[in-house]
């Protein structure tokens, strides 16, 4: 009787854990009923706890702007978009990145969240409370995300799983970052400057840097993420 209760026990306890993983993963993919405000601009659908200021259709237009310069830009594709108010909003929804600007989910839908932002001042909230300084602006984190779901839109599982990291970075950043300078972005690559380093700085310089170079070169975007490709060579070009 004894060994029987203990397996029904642990038969209530796996089942109930099974519910709570599928009540996760179902909001996780169905977040909408948390969030009382959508609004539309072309493919993004933006989604809030509070209201929207008026300037939100402006910031919206020009990260659809930047989105649409993509060949892997499907006018007819939107995207979801939600904007935790709260660190800890932001926590539950990306538990193993909680301290990241963005994270887009591609297991059951394909959906974007950002951590606190100020829409009227065009920022982000930084991990420390403060706004995230230009260039890197709301609308760059915007459509840095996106740019992770339409390229994983367009490659599918296996072709967005075998890119290398400055790929699957570099691109989207390319699309976003208006304020990129690559004469510069070479010069601190060739003496060593520490924002290059995406460990160390957190930024995707170095990965812009890289597609930059790659399509200047000659490639198309579709050649670029075609498959995994080395980057030394084109480290060793720029650092001629």
């Amino acid at each position: 009787m004894r060994t029987r209760h203990r397996l029904r026990s642990a038969v209530r306890f796996l089942a109930g854990l099974l519910l709570l993983v599928l009540a996760y993963g179902t909001l996780h993919a169905h977040p909408h009923s948390l969030f009382a405000h959508e609004l539309k601009v072309g493919t993004v659908v933006l989604h809030a706890r509070q209201p929207f200021p008026p300037n939100t259709i402006e910031l919206l237009r020009e990260v659809e702007a930047r989105l649409s310069t993509s060949p892997m830009y499907r006018a007819d594709h939107p995207h979801d978009v939600f904007l935790c108010d709260t660190p800890a909003l932001y926590a539950f929804f990306s538990p193993h990145h909680p301290d990241t600007g963005g994270e887009t989910y591609f297991w059951l839908a394909n959906v974007v969240f950002l951590r606190p932002v100020d829409l009227a001042a065009n920022r982000l909230i930084s991990p420390l409370g403060t706004p995230v300084p230009e260039p890197r602006t709301l609308v760059y984190f915007l459509t840095h995300e996106l740019v992770h779901a339409q390229t994983w839109d367009a490659l599918g599982l296996r072709g967005y799983l075998a890119l290398e990291r400055w790929q699957e970075d570099g691109y989207p950043d390319f699309v976003a970052n208006r304020a990129f300078d690559a004469a510069d972005a070479t010069e601190k690559l060739r003496r060593g400057d520490p924002t290059l380093d995406p460990e160390k700085s957190g930024l995707y310089l170095r990965y812009h840097l890289l597609v930059h170079h790659a399509l200047g070169s000659g490639l198309s975007v579709e050649q670029l993420l075609s498959g995994p490709r080395d980057a030394a060579p084109i480290e060793a070009e720029l650092l001629r």
